[in-house]
């Protein structure tokens, strides 16, 4: 049975990452993670010249963002359970401007969990057809919070 990319494009999977001792639970699209996602993770995390002008450096620190955010397609990152305050009522929002204000270590945890998902065949294997309930906490949802 022929499969369109549309089709394909609307699977997601979900996992989870610890970072700073805190487990974060994340929902991505799989096959969103494309060879020019990862020409550009490459590109990013190679260190700059010491002589490299600031726009470089700043492109590379943005670079986090493009990757989970781009412009030309749908998001990588669809949701998860990150929230600003500790009794998780307030979402982060998956935005663009909210994404450029949290650490890079966040932001590169979730990057590289997706692409250890992709590496041992996890994001292949069992795709949910939509996000879950607990993983809903897109700009505006909510969602469970996990605790390592």
């Amino acid at each position: 049975m022929p499969v369109s990319l549309h089709e394909l494009l609307g699977d997601v999977a979900e996992r989870q990452v610890t970072i700073g001792g805190a487990t974060l639970t994340f929902t991505y699209r799989p096959t969103a993670l494309t060879p020019d996602m990862l020409e550009r993770v490459v590109v990013s995390e190679r260190p700059p010249a010491d002589d490299a002008p600031e726009s470089e450096i700043m492109a590379r620190v943005w670079a986090a963002v493009d990757i989970l955010l781009p412009t030309d397609g749908q998001p990588v990152l669809v949701s998860w359970d990150l929230f600003e305050d500790d009794a998780a009522t307030i979402p982060v929002p998956i935005t663009r401007t909210r994404l450029a204000h949290l650490a890079l270590g966040i932001l590169w945890g979730v990057i590289r969990g997706m692409l250890e998902s992709s590496r041992m065949g996890e994001a292949n294997g069992a795709p949910s057809p939509q996000p879950s309930a607990a993983s809903s906490a897109r700009s505006s949802g909510a969602g469970s919070r996990k605790r390592g």
